[in-house]
């Protein structure tokens, strides 16, 4: 990999020859005809720059010197790169910008974003002012969990570690997660370790987070929503900052642990017009709110960005390596109450070891005034490992032989685990767009090669001999996936006021699986074909320039998990697939050839009808949805042996709502904002059947038909009161969380109580310190009036009675921050 990295760096220092002296003089406009003041011009020769006035114009004397190209570049707006042509004319230029963000929202301009008054779907942006007021320390869920019907908790009870999070009561592995176009969900189990990326939220630009079917633009299906992350680009001041911050956790008014965290960040700016370099390096620590619930990471981000005529190019590689204490397990209210903090997961080094780095390559040229292709490259490389300590477990699980005993009769013993996962990703991501009288149409695909190793092995076990590997493997397999989706898109105006929007995609997915016979394990292998068509199509009407009214209907269908299909780890499991052929070997071993899935894939049916209203001093939203799920994969009560809860299948499922959310400015200093959500998410025909007996058959049914899909609050609400004038900033934020289910059968003793709680934030910014940069204060204060509540939980079923567990939310908790910024 580092062999193209420098490959792809040498291909990008090509210099052009043509040359030119004298003064320059024009005028810079975007595409609305607007000038455009305060736009840097940069040329190859740094002393030669300008700036456009009120009027858009510029001038620029270059005396004798000779110039190849001017750079015109704004915040606002992405850079263009003029080249400079003997003989072409030097006065009266008229320079066209085209956006970098969307007018009124703050975000990047990317194929992925959806637009006011254009695209039929909820969203909500998180600008680059929102992440600098709100992020501290926190995982993204974290951060983000004041958008519209989005539920985060952390496992840990504070703001870092493990987190997860649902949008409309769909969990995180139905969520597309993106960074720069990439998909960051795992291809195996889908989830999304954010806790992987230790603050790379301090190096993101914006986030918009989509609500239901995803858009046919990011290749695999999400159904409850997707949530796009864009990093930093090239519009980068240059500058360089440190920063150094620290809090604690408190439990009945006792200090138990803290958080701290040190960063260094630089950004050059455009170099002769054409470069710009930036990086970031950080070190994380959380003690975590529970008890042995502690997470240590450091984290890298390095960005290369090269402007040419009608080109730019970007690469990115960031990552970095973490360890953080288990903490899946949650506790029963029996010891909540005596305990708050505890955690069952207290072996030392019960830990998960991961590293997991990224590389991208962004190219965007522009074909001519009409069309623009955009790649991506990517590969991202992940391995690691979680400890746990297992006690009386039967040695034929691990494949321990009776030889390798000391005492032959005690099959039971202690011991040891690591799970292991090694993966490679490798991918790519084409996009053509085409701007045509009408509107834009963008045709383009993703396609991704994704390749695994798994295996498990015994570190210590009591009771065996010497004779045993002190790596001792107990099961071992790989996988490989092969994607490939192609899609069309179009935005099509029919009138100024009528908008249409439209997409087709056609996704294929190939699933290899191969497992190594050891012990119990008998080496299964299949192959499996997937082939999905995903339609979208909606409508957006303008009644007035400031108002619009939008309808849509989106179908999205994906496979089933991994480990629904074939749970490779579990000697007792075997592969829910229809059996073809089989054959029995000398050994008396049985070989199976199989054939397709006995599960079926998910599919949801997605109807959206919503509008807004917006004015300079306020903004209105309203969403209602209606989601048909069939065959949705749901909790069906307890948790398997590493900690994951166990799932079931409904043969169909109901997530409908209404969500709103607003602002209103009523001083120039003060901002208020808020939303809420009311859900009504049913499962219509759910019926489990249960083997009471354990004779293999079933003797039992349970009919949760109609009652309320588990893990998600009927309503969520949230408010914000922002005081910003310079050089403070006040905001105080309130979030109302609903009740919610643990399991299936609406059992009230078992369910998480609603809650309240609210936090308060402020900075202040010195200016010029001593001279020598911009120092800024800030600090944050988490659940302010030190609130107690569960954030969530599971519940199991053992011998006819169920039971909860929970996840107890931290109490009051500070972070305080000092960041120094030389310009």
């Amino acid at each position: 990999m580092s062999k193209l990295i420098s490959i792809l760096m040498v291909a990008l220092f090509v210099l052009s020859s043509d040359l030119s002296a004298g003064i320059f003089e024009g005028r810079i406009i975007g595409r609305d005809g607007e000038p455009i003041e305060g736009v840097n011009i940069h040329t190859n020769i740094s002393s030669l720059y300008a700036k456009s006035d009120h009027d858009g114009k510029f001038s620029l004397d270059t005396g004798d010197e000779q110039i190849a190209h001017m750079t015109f570049s704004h915040v606002s707006f992405q850079p263009y790169m003029m080249q400079i042509k003997v003989g072409m004319s030097t006065t009266d230029l008229l320079i066209t910008l085209d956006p970098a963000v969307y007018p009124g929202q703050k975000i990047r301009v990317t194929a992925m974003r959806a637009k006011v008054g254009q695209t039929p779907v909820a969203f909500s942006d998180f600008t680059d002012e929102d992440i600098e007021r709100d992020y501290t320390v926190a995982d993204f869920p974290i951060l983000l969990e004041t958008t519209p019907n989005m539920y985060a908790f952390s496992y840990t009870g504070g703001a870092a570690g493990a987190s997860d999070y649902k949008i409309r009561g769909f969990d995180s592995k139905r969520i597309g997660t993106y960074i720069n176009g990439i998909p960051l969900n795992d291809p195996e189990d889908r989830f999304t370790y954010f806790y992987d990326l230790a603050d790379f939220a301090a190096e993101v630009e914006d986030i918009q987070v989509q609500r239901g079917v995803g858009n046919s633009l990011y290749g695999d299906a999400t159904f409850g929503g997707s949530i796009n992350i864009a990093s930093s680009g090239l519009n980068r001041d240059r500058r360089i900052s440190v920063s150094t911050g620290y809090g604690r956790y408190y439990c009945n008014g006792d200090y138990v642990s803290e958080m701290r965290k040190q960063a260094v960040e630089f950004s050059s700016g455009l170099i002769e017009g054409r470069w710009s370099l930036a990086g970031r390096y950080s070190k994380m620590y959380s003690g975590g709110f529970r008890e042995h619930a502690w997470y240590d990471g450091w984290a890298y981000f390095l960005s290369l960005s090269r402007l040419d005529p009608n080109m730019t190019t970007i690469v990115n590689v960031y990552g970095g390596p973490m360890k953080a204490h288990l903490a899946f397990n949650g506790i029963d209210r029996a010891t909540e109450n005596a305990n708050r903090r505890a955690n069952w997961s207290d072996y030392d080094n019960e830990i998960d070891d991961f590293n997991q780095p990224h590389y991208e390559l962004h190219n965007t040229y522009k074909l001519n005034e009409k069309m623009t292709l955009k790649n991506t490259l990517y590969y991202i490389r992940g391995k690691g490992y979680y400890e746990q300590y297992k006690s009386d477990r039967d040695i034929v699980e691990y494949n321990i032989s009776t030889e390798s005993l000391v005492d032959e009769n005690m099959a039971e013993i202690d011991l040891v685990r690591q799970k292991w996962v090694a993966k490679n990703q490798y991918g790519w991501n084409p996009t053509l767009e085409y701007d045509h009288e009408r509107g834009t149409a963008f045709l383009g695909g993703a396609f991704y090669y994704f390749d695994s190793e798994h295996w498990g092995q015994v570190i210590w076990a009591e009771n065996v001999s010497d004779n045993l590997d002190p790596r001792h493997r107990y099961y071992e397999y790989f996988g490989k996936k092969i994607s490939a989706s192609v899609y069309a898109m179009d935005y099509y105006s029919l009138t100024e006021r009528l908008k249409l929007m439209g997409n087709l995609q056609f996704r294929f997915l190939r699933y290899e699986f191969d497992q190594t016979p050891l012990g119990a394990l008998p080496g299964h292998d299949y192959d499996i074909n997937w082939t999905f068509l995903s339609p979208r199509a909606g409508i957006t009407y303008l009644p007035t320039e400031n108002s619009d009214v939008h309808l849509s209907f989106a179908v999205a269908s994906r496979e089933p998990a991994d480990v629904s299909i074939y749970d490779a780890e579990e000697i007792t499991a075997f592969p829910n697939l229809a059996i073809e052929d089989y054959d029995v070997t000398p050994g008396g071993d049985t070989v199976y050839s199989f054939g397709d899935p006995l599960v079926d894939p998910e599919r949801v049916y997605n109807f959206e009808l919503g509008g807004n209203i917006r004015s300079d001093r306020y903004r209105a939203g309203l969403n209602l949805f209606w989601m048909e799920f069939k065959n949705e994969i749901i909790p069906e009560g307890d948790l398997d042996d590493d900690g994951q809860p166990r799932l079931g299948n409904a043969d169909r499922s109901m997530h409908a709502g209404i969500e709103f959310d607003g602002s209103f400015v009523p001083h120039r200093y003060l901002t208020v904002s808020g939303n809420i959500s009311y859900n009504y998410n049913r499962l219509k025909d759910y019926t489990i059947y249960k083997d009471t007996d354990w004779d293999g058959v079933a003797d039992d049914t349970v009919d949760y038909s109609d009652n309320t899909t588990p893990l998600f609050p009927e309503y969520i609400g949230n408010l914000m009161f922002d005081f910003k004038k310079a050089p403070f900033r006040l905001t105080y934020r309130l979030r109302a969380v609903g009740k919610q289910y643990t399991e299936n059968g609406q059992i009230d003793d078992l369910a998480i109580g609603d809650y309240m709680v609210s936090a308060i934030s402020g900075s202040i910014s010195l200016g010029k310190f001593a001279g020598l940069g911009r120092l800024t204060l800030s600090a944050r204060v988490d659940n302010l009036f030190n609130a107690k509540y569960e954030l969530s939980g599971y519940a199991y079923e053992w011998d006819g009675v169920w039971y909860g567990e929970y996840y107890p939310a931290a109490e009051r908790n500070f972070y305080a921050q000092i960041k120094w910024e030389f310009e």
